[in-house]
């Protein structure tokens, strides 16, 4: 059961960070650029900064965001406390110029293949610090990537 919960959680993980191709996905279009790093990477920086409506995040604080949340599962599932700054985790530099946004861009996906190459390694799921941060970061990577895709989709030009 270890080896098929841990294999769901990869492609799951995949499909949410990546767009890889599948015949059927699970909850997000099949689109290829349809994943996190694919929509992020399809925007300019300008487009990135941009916030959606007054009070709401810009797509570049959603990648921020993203990122520092994998960077702090990945310290907790080596071991270590899992301390993130939530506030601080939406932060990006304004004026973005492109330079910084693909930085944030590579850091989210250097994020993402290091929780990937964690979660393949595990083998031992009894461990909530595994299966329930897998879990939460599945859902969490679902909401932003609704979100954003929402965003560019409402207030973005289409390229």
């Amino acid at each position: 059961m270890d080896e098929l919960w841990k294999q769901s959680a990869i492609d799951l993980l995949d499909e949410a960070y990546v767009s890889p191709e599948y015949e059927h996905t699970w909850f997000k279009d099949n689109d290829p650029d349809s994943s996190l790093i694919p929509s992020f990477r399809s925007l300019t920086a300008e487009d990135a900064e941009r916030k959606p409506v007054v009070g709401r995040n810009a797509v570049a604080g959603h990648a921020v965001h993203l990122a520092t949340s994998l960077e702090g599962a990945a310290i907790a599932m080596r071991g270590g406390p899992y301390a993130v700054d939530w506030e601080k985790s939406w932060e990006f530099p304004r004026p973005l110029t492109q330079a910084a946004w693909e930085e944030i861009c590579d850091r989210l996906e250097r994020a993402y293949l290091d929780v990937r190459g964690i979660v393949a390694a595990n083998t031992d799921w009894s461990n909530p610090i595994y299966s329930k941060s897998v879990q939460a970061l599945l859902a969490h990577a679902a909401y932003h990537l609704g979100s954003i895709r929402q965003i560019a989709a409402d207030r973005l030009p289409r390229a």
